[in-house]
């Protein structure tokens, strides 16, 4: 009995001796992973696989108080520019517009147009890269002779997703009484592309005129700002939770895109909100320093209200 006994444990010994070494860093096919893996001391492969969070439903008893909210995220703040960087993508990251041209345009991923963000009229991916100036295009060009308006067909002027520096959030602020809580559910996420109006440049024949905005009326080169496109979030979530964003203090421990929206690591100012005046912007009007007022005034209402129902 004991002869069979130390026959075990020998067998037994050599087999775990013979997997530490199968499994050892020092072993050659280890090795040869490390070595087509030459950006990181380890695979990095958490993000890839991961899957959005389910948020609970919500039922319509339980929600007793609402309010739509258009919010845009400016990239140029240093808060925010995890959505801006990086330019070109990488094995690891990509930035936010890349992701959502990417999703469009193999992943199955649906655009909508800017005019209706009840999300019932889809686009095309080529539409979003005619937008973008990525392709020949027409244009309404002003004869300097003549002052005559002329079409011109011109070639790719834009600079692709570089002018996306804005990104409107449309989101839905409600009171679960359930919990007792003021809750938040973002419902879409539109690029607003910032770029240079030039002197003779008037605009595409088929571009719609509501969808951009002129930050002044000059005849210089002025600042314009053009709507893309809407995605539905919970749509995009998928591909978002896939998708690695950059944290500043640890690179071991990075978030993705979808954990950035729901934990809500971004900065933002309200441009527009639900009102009788078929959910008239805020700029509609009221113009300069009272529109950051009117945004601080309608932000104070929103979390007040959870305040409010308290009793002490």
């Amino acid at each position: 009995m004991k002869k069979i006994l130390a026959v075990i444990l020998f067998f037994g010994v050599a087999t775990s001796m013979l997997s530490a070494q199968a499994n050892a860093p020092w072993n050659t096919n280890n090795y040869k992973k490390l070595i087509l893996n030459p950006n990181s001391a380890y695979t990095k492969d958490n993000i890839k696989k991961r899957k959005p969070v389910v948020l609970p439903p919500i039922r319509e008893a339980d929600a007793v108080w609402s309010k739509l909210v258009w919010r845009v995220i400016d990239v140029r703040e240093k808060m925010n520019q995890h959505f801006y960087f990086p330019q070109s993508p990488t094995t690891q990251r990509k930035n936010l517009m890349n992701i959502l041209l990417e999703g469009i345009q193999n992943q199955g991923l649906t655009a909508y147009d800017v005019n209706d963000d009840e999300f019932t009229t889809p686009i095309s991916y080529q539409d979003i890269m005619k937008k973008l100036d990525a392709g020949e295009q027409t244009i309404q060009v002003r004869n300097q002779l003549t002052g005559e308006l002329e079409e011109q067909t011109v070639a790719s002027q834009g600079t692709g997703t570089s002018e996306v520096l804005q990104f409107m959030l449309k989101e839905q602020w409600y009171f679960d009484k359930n919990s007792s809580r003021l809750q938040v559910r973002i419902i879409g996420i539109c690029p607003i592309r910032v770029y240079e109006k030039q002197a003779d440049y008037v605009q595409p024949l088929d571009e719609d005129p509501e969808s951009t905005i002129a930050y002044e009326d000059e005849l210089q080169d002025a600042k314009l700002r053009q709507q893309l496109f809407w995605v539905y979030f919970n749509e995009a979530r998928p591909i978002l939770a896939t998708q690695e964003a950059f944290n500043r203090k640890n690179d071991s421990h990075r978030l993705s895109y979808d954990d950035i929206f729901i934990k809500r690591y971004f900065s933002s100012f309200i441009t527009q909100y639900s009102n009788v005046y078929d959910n008239r912007a805020i700029a509609d009007y009221t113009t300069g320093i009272d529109q950051i007022i009117e945004s601080e005034r309608i932000k104070e209402e929103i979390l007040r209200f959870e305040n409010d129902l308290w009793e002490y």
